[in-house]
């Protein structure tokens, strides 16, 4: 992410890179595992070189998801094996 946490009002971008064609998906979930946002919908496929996707920190409903803290989930598949990334991000409210 380009800024973690997040504030609010200003949009932050997930960046990644990809070595060879692959599917991807990026979602975003509360604490208790609901899903908040689905930023790049599973199995999206995408060519190899670089991404960008940008976040404004709202939910599936397009209204602000809230201050606190949040689990994204990144995954990857080469067609060689599917890797999965969770991390934490943050959202504040300024």
């Amino acid at each position: 992410w380009s800024r973690n946490p997040l504030p609010a009002n200003i949009q932050s971008t997930f960046v990644y890179e990809l070595p060879a064609k692959s599917r991807v998906g990026l979602q975003v979930y509360d604490l208790a595992g609901d899903l908040v946002r689905i930023l790049i919908p599973g199995n999206t496929e995408k060519p190899a070189g670089a991404h960008a996707i940008r976040r404004d920190g709202t939910n599936g409903r397009n209204t602000f998801a809230g201050t606190g803290l949040y689990i994204y989930v990144f995954s990857v598949d080469t067609g060689n094996g599917k890797t999965t990334v969770k991390k934490p991000i943050a959202i504040v409210n300024r």
